[in-house]
């Protein structure tokens, strides 16, 4: 049985063999998510031992790629299951900046909490343009980003019509071309997104479905995010 169907399966509650899913569980604990090249940016804060709400001025780019995030209004906050740290941008003028990056997977854990829906932001485009709790306005979003491959907590889903969850769910995307963002939070000069992220990593190149699942397998056991593989 392949890791892929061994968690999977324990997933879903279905697995008769503890032992294969604790040794399958044990591999994707140690997956590096930069080990399937081109990862261009990677904010995971889970070893931080800061405290709820303490304010936060930087975060480290552990993909090597240089992309440290500078952080305005930015807090930690705490996972609800885990305990684990993420960064929450909780204030109308709150984001984390860094380096454009040219995007073509994104794979994040975060929650929504108001605002636009904007998942990722920029201080001069609207290309992941929220459509206010639907994942993207199907008016404004960059065709890139609007036509792409979007899957949520194991699910393919159309991101004009789905609502974002208020609790912490697993999100990938692979756009149909480049996209150049440089933020989280709030998005060029007035529209607030009030988000709690938890690990967000971008790739410059679009992986494959395997891939795919090895991140959202990885996401998913080490933020305890129930998904439905299909």
């Amino acid at each position: 049985m392949k890791l892929t169907d061994i968690l999977t399966h324990s997933i879903r509650g279905r697995e008769r063999t503890p032992g294969m899913v604790d040794a399958a569980r044990t591999r994707s604990a140690q997956f590096n998510p930069a080990s399937l090249g081109n990862c261009i940016l990677w904010y995971d804060m889970s070893d931080d031992t800061g405290n709820d709400g303490e304010a936060i001025t930087s975060i480290t780019d552990k993909s090597g790629a240089g992309r440290n995030g500078s952080c305005t209004n930015i807090v930690r906050c705490k996972h609800p299951i885990t305990g684990k740290t993420g960064f929450f941008c909780y204030h109308p003028n709150s984001y984390v900046s860094y380096t454009a990056a040219s995007i073509r997977t994104a794979a994040i854990v975060a929650d929504y909490g108001g605002g636009y829906g904007f998942l990722i932001t920029d201080s001069s485009n609207y290309n992941w343009h929220g459509g206010v709790i639907n994942c993207l306005n199907a008016t404004y979003a960059a065709n890139e980003v609007k036509n792409g491959a979007w899957r949520i907590n194991g699910l393919t889903i159309t991101p004009t019509s789905y609502k974002w969850r208020t609790s912490p769910q697993v999100i990938t995307v692979i756009t149909t071309g480049n996209v150049s963002q440089n933020r989280l939070g709030y998005d060029r000069t007035y529209n607030s997104n009030y988000w709690k992220y938890y690990e967000v990593i971008f790739y410059s190149d679009a992986k494959t479905s395997d891939q795919i699942r090895q991140l959202e397998l990885y996401l998913a056991d080490k933020w305890k995010v129930p998904l439905q593989l299909v």
